[in-house]
């Protein structure tokens, strides 16, 4: 399974990821939006993932406050040593000025040199701290268990019926 996308925003949630085809080699996409709750540590993962943001936007430490990611953008790339992972973040700042909040997207960082690839003029060698590749992967960690229908309501259910 190779997750291409998350996000979490008004009570919802929405995964596009795909699998291998078995048959044909070739992958299945999917995409779905479930109003069921998520485990505790699926949004603790967004919470981890704030201070990525400042840390890749350059942003002072006090930003951080009134920040909340809302999504992650993967996308993957062959290299000759095998595929990279890169992402871009979304999140939302409030504004004491306006009624909508400040979007801010990080710029595209993969997880590591893509220098031997078509796409190294993109990283120019910048690449994702190790920090942030950490909580990406735990991210797509959790999305793949909502997806196989690990989800707070149906824990309690199977508590409940046990």
């Amino acid at each position: 399974m190779k997750i291409h996308k998350v996000k979490s925003k008004k009570n919802a949630i929405t995964i596009k990821y795909d699998v291998t085809n078995g048959q044909t080699g070739d992958p299945d996409e999917f995409s779905f939006t479930c109003h069921d709750r998520a485990l505790p540590a699926f949004y603790e993962e967004f919470v981890r993932l704030a201070p990525q943001v400042c840390d890749i936007c350059e942003f002072p430490d006090d930003y951080e406050a009134n920040l909340t990611v809302v999504g992650v953008s993967f996308s993957y790339t062959e290299t000759k040593d095998g595929e990279v992972m890169g992402a871009v973040i979304t999140a939302l700042k409030k504004l004491d000025g306006a009624n909508s909040p400040l979007v801010i997207n990080t710029p595209y960082l993969p997880s590591q040199s893509m220098s031997d690839s078509k796409s190294a003029s993109m990283s120019d060698g910048k690449v994702l701290p190790d920090d942030c590749i950490r909580v990406l992967e735990d991210l797509q960690v959790e999305a793949e268990r909502y997806i196989q229908g690990k989800r707070a309501q149906t824990e309690m259910f199977t508590e409940a019926a046990a």
